[in-house]
């Protein structure tokens, strides 16, 4: 007999729906050692398929350090795991921000590239669009056309001219997803690639340059000194 689960259905919006738990992988373990696990389960209501991500609970976790035992979620669900979520679109792997990202910055761009997986390339578009605007404004230029921004922060920044081409490019693109709805799957992964360059080169490649003398500097403290 299948176990179950009690959740809201992402399918027909059902609410506490009981759920019957057909099969399930195993797909992880989190950093206290739980299990995580991907139910295959079914809403008794209409019938249809969701998939829940689901997580080993403290008891489950005891039970299995305790015993050796090892108990999937299809096979007996209650007290050993703990429901967390549906799997969605939201969980599709997509492409990594580039490192040393402004918060908003990188949520934005994390948002292009669920945008872009998921088939919406206008939006995507726009939101790379917007990671050019808010890099512009931590460099503390806010006012004016956002042409004319970029046009100072290449200046003061001294943007090669290969990246000033991109950075054009990913704010005309943008402007057509927004205003014209024309962008393609080739358009928005272009974007994103130029994007990434840009965001590398902008806020990347420094912080590691920064890092480098840091750790330069810290060594020179420990050196002992010449003698004279």
């Amino acid at each position: 007999m299948a176990s179950e689960l009690v959740a809201n259905c992402p399918r027909c919006g059902a609410r506490q729906m009981t759920f019957d738990v057909r099969d399930s992988a195993l797909v992880g373990k989190g950093p206290s050692g739980y299990e995580w696990y991907e139910a295959f389960s079914v809403c008794r209501f209409c019938a249809r398929a969701t998939i829940f991500f689901v997580e080993e609970s403290r008891t489950g976790c005891k039970r299995r350090e305790t015993t050796g035992e090892i108990v999937p979620p299809h096979q007996h669900y209650r007290h050993l795991y703990e429901l967390r979520y549906p799997i969605s679109l939201a969980d599709i792997e997509t492409a990594q921000p580039p490192e040393e990202l402004p918060d908003d910055v990188e949520g934005v761009f994390r948002e292009a590239t669920k945008c872009a997986a998921v088939g919406c390339y206008n939006a995507a578009g726009a939101m790379f669009r917007l990671c050019l605007d808010l890099t512009a404004k931590h460099f503390e230029l806010r006012k004016g056309l956002l042409v004319q921004r970029l046009g100072k922060l290449c200046e003061q920044k001294s943007v090669p001219g290969e990246l000033r081409e991109l950075m054009v490019v990913v704010r005309e693109d943008g402007n057509d997803g927004a205003h014209d709805g024309t962008l393609d799957k080739e358009s928005a992964e272009d974007m994103g690639e130029f994007t990434a360059r840009l965001l590398t080169h902008l806020f990347t490649e420094p912080a590691k340059v920064k890092a480098a003398k840091e750790r330069r500097a810290q060594r020179k403290k420990k050196e002992p000194s010449a003698a004279r």
